[in-house]
C-alpha cells in the first residue's frame, strides 16, 4: 500500500508523522512525504499514485488542507483522504467537510497501521477505533483505543523520509527529541484537559520513553 503524507511546511521535524511512517514502513507499506512549500502535492500524488493521503492538521490550518485534498481527489478520484492531529482530535465534525473521508482522533500509529491494513485487506472501512469514516448513510465515530503506555515500543520517527524531502531540516545543526507523552500537571489554560476527557482518564498521565531508548535515538541522528 502507497501511502503519501503531507505537509504544509516543516517548522521543526514533524514527530507525529515521523512515527506513523516507521510504523507503516515496519509492516511493509510504502511511505513517501510531500512539502507543499517546496513541491506541489498534487502533482506528487498524481506521479506516485497512493492508495491512501495522510494529513496531520493544526486549527487554523484546516482550509488549506482541506482544499488542498480537494485538489488531489480531482486526479485521484479513488484516493482515501484521512486527517489526523489536533484540529480533528477537537473538532471530530471536520469529519462532514467536502472531501474528508476519515478522522482520526488522538495518537494515530495503531490507528493508521491499522487502516491501512484494512485498506490493503480490501476489507470495510468500519469499527477501527479512534477513527470516524464518512459514509453514503452518514458517520460512523468508533471507540477510543487506550494510550500506549510503553514508548519504547515504537520504532524510532521515520527521520530519513524527512531530510529526502527537506534539505535545510537535514543541514540543520538543531535536531529536536520527544521523550515523553502526557503531562504530571492540570494547567486550567491547557489542552491536557479536553484530552484526557476523550479518552476517558482522569488526566493525560506523564508516559516516559527508557533513557536507553532517548539515547538510541539521540546517537542515531548523529551518526547520519
Amino acid at each position: 500500500m502507497r501511502i503519501l503524507l503531507v505537509i504544509k511546511q516543516v517548522d521543526y521535524e514533524p514527530l507525529g508523522l515521523l512515527y506513523i511512517s516507521s510504523v507503516l514502513r515496519a509492516a511493509g507499506h510504502e511511505v513517501r512525504l510531500s512539502i507543499a512549500a517546496s513541491q506541489d502535492p498534487v502533482a506528487v500524488a498524481r506521479d506516485w499514485q497512493p492508495g491512501i493521503v495522510g494529513y496531520s492538521v493544526f486549527t487554523g490550518s484546516q482550509r488549506f488542507y482541506r482544499d488542498l485534498n480537494l485538489r488531489i481527489k480531482q486526479q485521484l478520484p479513488g484516493v482515501l483522504s484521512v486527517f489526523g492531529g489536533p484540529h480533528p482530535t477537537f473538532f471530530p465534525e471536520f469529519l462532514e467537510e467536502p472531501g474528508v473521508d476519515a478522522v482520526c482522533i488522538g495518537e494515530g500509529e495503531g490507528a493508521m497501521l491499522d487502516l491501512a491494513t484494512a485498506v490493503q485487506g480490501g476489507r470495510p472501512l468500519t469499527g477501527i477505533d479512534n477513527w470516524g469514516f464518512k459514509h453514503e448513510g452518514g458517520v460512523e465515530r468508533n471507540a477510543i483505543r487506550p494510550l500506549e503506555d510503553n514508548l519504547d515500543l515504537l520504532p524510532l520517527p521515520d527521520l530519513e523520509m524527512l531530510f529526502a524531502e527537506d534539505g535545510y531540516t537535514r543541514q540543520s545543526g538543531i535536531k529536536h527529541f520527544m521523550t515523553s507523552r502526557g503531562c504530571p500537571y492540570e494547567c486550567t489554560y491547557c489542552f491536557n484537559h479536553a484530552l484526557a476527557k476523550i479518552y476517558g482518564v482522569k488526566r493525560n498521565r506523564l508516559r516516559q520513553m527508557r533513557v536507553g531508548r532517548v539515547i538510541e535515538e539521540v546517537g542515531s541522528v548523529r551518526d547520519r
